[in-house]
């Protein structure tokens, strides 16, 4: 399903470029709103960029218009139950990560089989939508030609150097006991995340105790199918991000050996700029932009 909704131009350095709005809908019969960001020749590798928790698409706006004026076309996606989602978090609405690989992450990558059929496709995953991407891809190999992990920590709190992997699993439980109460995560009020669903915390705390995606879907054992997994991996990290540190970070990659894997560990220097973190990078995204192209067409030339 599929309606475009509204335009809007935006200037790039050689052109006018317009942005679209689509509506979609998963299988399970949620809706969103995708934004599609075409270059100018639609055969040009396509950027789909999957967000963090509680970040909405519009954040990663700079980025895509950065790819834009590279000559890459980009599609924005929100997580369930965010921005442009027409589901809300609640007691009666709630879900996890088995939803979104399961439901969201086909129907988006469709849309964009839909707009750009002859465009190679890359996943562009941040944080939490680089986790649940390296799952998509896991089982669905064939829907993208490369995958791009920016600040993607692996959960498992074995993975997190002490004291740091106790206060993970502390914290991620403590969360789950919040949301089994109220019915959902109230995450601006903890600084973490933003309002989410209850089954998702419970699905990010088992997993940081068990270091297992074995919830997803019955019967799909996805930590065979990631060791499986061998299409390129670009893994990016921060030297100043608190929340994915390069150790948990290899430790994410790790889960994919037979990855054609390229990993960057970036300093704020490295991109001219006095702060990176786990979100400020997009801020200084126009540098980043130009070293994920070179990459990203390095990948779809072989």
């Amino acid at each position: 399903m599929q309606e475009i909704l509204e335009s809007h131009t935006f200037q790039t350095a050689n052109t006018d470029s317009h942005s679209r709005k689509i509506k979609i809908q998963s299988n399970d019969g949620v809706s969103s709103r995708i934004t599609v960001f075409p270059a100018l020749d639609e055969r040009a590798p396509t950027v789909i960029c999957m967000p963090a928790m509680g970040v909405s698409a519009r954040f990663y706006e700079p980025l895509a218009r950065n790819f834009v004026k590279k000559g890459l076309n980009v599609v924005t996606a929100d997580l369930r139950g965010h921005g442009e989602s027409g589901i809300r978090p609640g007691r009666k609405r709630d879900f996890g990560y088995g939803d979104m690989v399961v439901h969201d992450w086909p129907s988006i990558m469709d849309q964009v089989v839909k707009h750009f059929p002859d465009s190679p496709r890359i996943i562009l995953g941040h944080s939490l939508g680089g986790q649940l991407s390296t799952l998509y891809l896991s089982e669905k190999p064939e829907k993208a030609t490369g995958l791009v992990l920016i600040a993607a920590p692996s959960l498992y709190y074995r993975d997190w150097p002490f004291p740091r992997d106790l206060r993970i699993l502390l914290m991620t439980h403590t969360f789950a006991l919040i949301a089994s109460v109220l019915g959902y995560h109230p995450g601006r009020k903890l600084h973490v995340g933003g309002t989410e669903a209850r089954r998702l915390i419970y699905d990010w705390a088992r997993i940081t105790r068990k270091g297992k995606y074995d919830m997803i879907r019955k019967g799909v054992d996805y930590e065979k199918l990631s060791r499986d997994l061998e299409i390129p991996v670009l893994a990016i990290s921060f030297s100043d991000d608190g929340f994915a540190p390069k150790p948990v970070a290899d430790r994410l990659c790790q889960r994919m050996p037979l990855a054609e894997l390229t990993r960057w560990h970036l300093t704020p220097g490295n991109l001219g700029c006095s702060s990176l973190g786990h979100f400020s990078w997009i801020k200084k995204s126009e540098r980043l932009a130009s070293m994920i192209k070179n990459w990203i067409e390095a990948v779809s030339s072989t």
